[in-house]
């Protein structure tokens, strides 16, 4: 089985979380406060968006361009399967673990694998 390299960071950082008992949940509007950790930050999502270049776009706390938090999904380095089902999460409480970084003001998780985001209910 050949494991893509973009595949392997996020699969190393969830399995660093689950042995170390990470149990870091972080709120959508408070993920701001955390830029640069890595984390889960867990809420309902608002939106689902997929952009023309196949980027899904999940949005927390509000609607895009007012969400509290996003979780990205991005062509290039997310599993397809992935963006093809992003619209399963809309409405949904999830999860999503891993580095928070700020795009355009705004922070985010860049999710690669489908280990870094649950459906909690």
């Amino acid at each position: 089985m050949k494991i893509r390299s973009t595949f392997l960071p996020a699969l190393a950082v969830v399995l660093l979380l689950s042995l170390m008992g990470c149990s870091r949940v972080i709120m959508p509007e408070d993920a701001e406060k955390h830029v640069g950790e890595t984390a889960t930050v867990e809420g309902k999502v608002s939106s689902v968006f997929v952009s023309k270049k196949n980027n899904a776009f999940l949005n927390m706390g509000g609607n895009y361009p007012s969400q509290a938090f996003t979780a990205a999904l991005l062509a290039r380095s997310a599993d397809s399967s992935l963006i093809k089902n992003a619209g399963q999460y809309d409405g949904k409480t999830v999860a999503v673990t891993g580095r928070i970084e700020l795009y355009k003001g705004k922070p985010e998780i860049i999710v690669n694998s489908a280990g870094q985001i649950k459906i909690k209910k």
